[in-house]
């Protein structure tokens, strides 16, 4: 007997065991209402290099998208957050995103229809005029377009470029730490608030940072 295509979810996790939803514009009031809260997302910004996984490989991205966290620790690390392994379940199931409602792993007819709906920004969900000023002198100072011009000029002048890129990176970092101490944002929602780290970011760029005991930042290649 030939087997029969599933119709049904039997609750295997593999979608949310393999990364988490990407918020559009009608999600917005789950984070509103504190349903989703703040430290349970972080954004993605204009500039970064992420893995589509509808289009398959890598994609540059040209606005920005709001994700909800996935874990980092083994042996769930890159599940969502809101998954609950031991029950096999979604902990906010029925106020699930609606790329989560919409998703049928045996037919992806709703999904796609759903993942080409406005995706949401943090302007749809900041409405605090001092925050959303922090944000875009941020985005000003530490954007990934400043980022991408300082390694081009890094290739072109060599290390005579670095202390600028370093100086992007440690603007960075003291603004993240601003965004506590002085503008009360929880130091779990300023992922959300600013973006990632530029440091965990530099791989797009074929480079990696550490930081020595004296606090300062050392920059090498990654090998290929």
């Amino acid at each position: 007997m030939e087997d029969q295509p599933r119709t049904h979810c039997i609750r295997c996790g593999t979608c949310c065991r393999s990364g988490s939803p990407t918020l559009h514009v009608e999600d917005v009031d789950l984070v509103r209402n504190g349903i989703i809260g703040l430290a349970d997302l972080y954004t993605i910004r204009r500039g970064e290099v992420v893995r589509d996984n509808v289009h398959g490989g890598l994609a540059l991205v040209g606005t920005e998208r709001i994700k909800v966290r996935e874990r980092q620790e083994p042996p769930y690390a890159g599940a969502c957050v809101f998954y609950d392994h031991a029950d096999r379940a979604c902990t906010i199931y029925e106020h699930r995103p609606a790329q989560c409602a919409a998703l049928e792993c045996w037919d992806q007819t709703a999904f796609l229809e759903v993942y080409d709906h406005p995706r949401a920004g943090r302007k749809h969900v900041i409405e605090d005029a001092r925050v959303l000023s922090f944000m875009a002198e941020h985005e000003e100072r530490c954007g990934l377009s400043r980022v991408d011009r300082a390694v081009k000029r890094m290739a072109a002048q060599g290390q005579e470029a670095l202390p600028e890129l370093i100086g992007i990176l440690q603007e960075d970092h003291r603004m993240r730490r601003q965004a506590v101490q002085e503008h009360g944002i929880p130091e779990g929602a300023v992922s959300f608030l600013l973006g990632r780290p530029l440091t965990r970011l530099l791989h797009q760029f074929g480079l990696q940072a550490k930081e020595r005991p004296d606090g300062a930042l050392v920059l090498t290649r990654i090998e290929a």
